[in-house]
């Protein structure tokens, strides 16, 4: 400790021991003598004494004590000095500066390295993987989605107007061709077709009628020639015309009653016909797939203006039908009569076998595409019509095709290509995309075996653009630095 702040502080105590000595003068009344001699130090501590002895006696109310509150800060306490201060300052400023070179010097040192590191990475040649197109065995199989339906399946109205007497057959029975499926109860058509009978017979009478008259007009008309001929004069010319006209009437006559009758048949026969509408019978052998009415519903043919819905649906089931769209690079390697299988969901394990029936052997402009129908026998009746599934179609071609990764084909405004490298530098080749399978892609123009495709293209990939070749699979890695294409 400085020698000023020892002096300071027995000084603070020698001020403390005099003012308790002189402070019972002060309570009696005894103040010191006026003519006692004071030293300057002496007159200072006298006056720090009387100060500190009045705030005493303002802060105990006038008690006289000389005790201190608990809250209230002594006067008398010591101050630190200057050289304190100075040092406690110095300290701190010192500690700040510390701190700050130890904060600094590392993070100036790790901004430097990562600018190095950016500068190098900028500098170092894109990596790239590579791959050739494969080539796929010319033999390959086209799978289409499909639809299944029946060979055969149509809708049975009515042609009778009348009421369902009864129906013998319900849905899901199997039924052969001309088969009864239902009678129909008409009875105005039986009115109809009776009447028409007895029109018909009054014709057939008329006919009968006719002839006679027909006959007995043609004796008088002979009768009144001959008559001329053997007595001149004795029938006038004007009777023998009017026997000829009767008997022209008669010929006219008859020929009206014959017409009568032809019509009459025909009548007859089409309520026959309307009248064996009342009876339904299976159109071809199949399964019945709805029936919408039962016995007493009255049914109306489908021109009538309060005509009904179909009485039964009926579908042929043993051989069921398939129509792919075969695209048109496909479409000439299709051929009929080849094998085809087809695959649902309820059957993952079991292929039905079924060939190409027939082709439209033409193509859809709109679409491009060929459409083909695929039969498939179901004797077991194993597939239902409208299934979904898929029908796979093996085709064959005069060379395969080549195969490249998805990933590796680029688009840009001139259409497709792929990025492949020629002596370790970048060029850009169009190429045609077939068929998309997904993970891989088939190329039908612009590449060949022996080219080396990048399969990791990237915005950084331009034309004549230096490239660094990444080890394959099977070579033995290697430290590597630089960056990646697709970076």
């Amino acid at each position: 400790m400085a020698a000023s702040d020892t002096q300071e502080i027995q000084e603070q105590s020698g001020q403390q021991r005099f003012a308790t000595h002189d402070r019972p003068h002060a309570q009696h009344g005894n103040p010191r003598p006026v003519n006692s001699p004071v030293s300057p130090v002496d007159g200072d501590r006298q006056d720090r004494h009387t100060m500190a002895t009045q705030d005493d006696h303002g802060n105990n109310g006038g008690h006289g004590t000389g005790q201190h509150d608990e809250g209230h800060i002594p006067a008398d306490l010591p101050q630190p000095s200057t050289m304190t201060v100075i040092i406690v300052v110095a300290v701190f400023v010192l500690l700040l500066v510390a701190l700050f070179f130890i904060g600094f010097f590392p993070a100036r040192h790790r901004e430097a390295q990562a600018t190095s590191d950016a500068n190098e990475m900028a500098s170092a040649l894109p990596v790239v993987s590579l791959a050739s197109p494969q080539k796929t065995q010319s033999a390959r199989e086209l799978v289409f989605p499909c639809d299944v339906q029946a060979n055969q399946a149509t809708a049975i109205y009515t042609r009778a107007t009348g009421y369902l007497k009864h129906w013998y057959v319900d849905i899901q029975d199997h039924v052969t061709k001309g088969q009864l499926l239902a009678d129909i109860e008409a009875p105005d058509i039986d009115a109809q077709l009776a009447q028409a009978k007895a029109s018909l017979q009054q014709d057939i009478a008329n006919v009968a009628r006719s002839q006679a008259d027909l006959k007995l007009a043609d004796v008088t008309l002979q009768r009144y020639v001959e008559s001329e001929k053997l007595s001149p004069g004795s029938v006038t010319q004007q009777q023998v015309d009017q026997e000829r006209a009767s008997y022209d009437d008669a010929v006219a006559a008859l020929n009206q009653a014959k017409a009568s009758v032809a019509q009459a048949q025909a009548n007859v026969q089409q309520l026959q016909a309307e009248v064996g509408f009342e009876k339904i019978y299976a159109p071809f052998s199949g399964v019945i797939t709805t029936r919408n009415y039962d016995n007493g519903a009255f049914l109306a043919p489908p021109s009538a203006p309060n005509s009904t819905r179909e009485i039964f649906d009926i579908a042929e089931t043993d051989v069921l039908r398939v129509y792919v769209s075969v695209p048109q690079q496909d479409a000439t390697a299709l051929q009929v009569g080849k094998p085809v299988y087809l695959m649902v969901q309820n059957y993952p394990d079991r292929k039905f076998k079924g060939d190409v029936a027939r082709t439209s052997s033409s193509l859809d402009p709109s679409t491009r595409t060929m459409t083909a129908e695929l039969l498939f026998n179901n004797p077991d009746n194993a597939l239902y019509p409208g299934m979904y599934g898929q029908a796979h179609v093996p085709v064959s071609s005069a060379e395969g095709v080549l195969i490249i990764p998805s990933s590796a084909l680029l688009f840009n405004a001139q259409g497709t290509s792929v990025a492949l490298v020629r002596d370790d530098k970048v060029h850009i080749q169009p190429v045609t995309v077939g068929r998309d399978f997904g993970t891989t892609l088939e190329i039908t123009s612009g590449l060949t075996t022996q080219d080396k495709v990048v399969t990791n293209p990237g915005e950084k990939l331009a034309e004549g653009l230096d490239v660094k070749v990444a080890p394959s699979p099977t070579d033995k890695p290697k430290s590597q630095s630089g960056v990646s294409a697709s970076g």
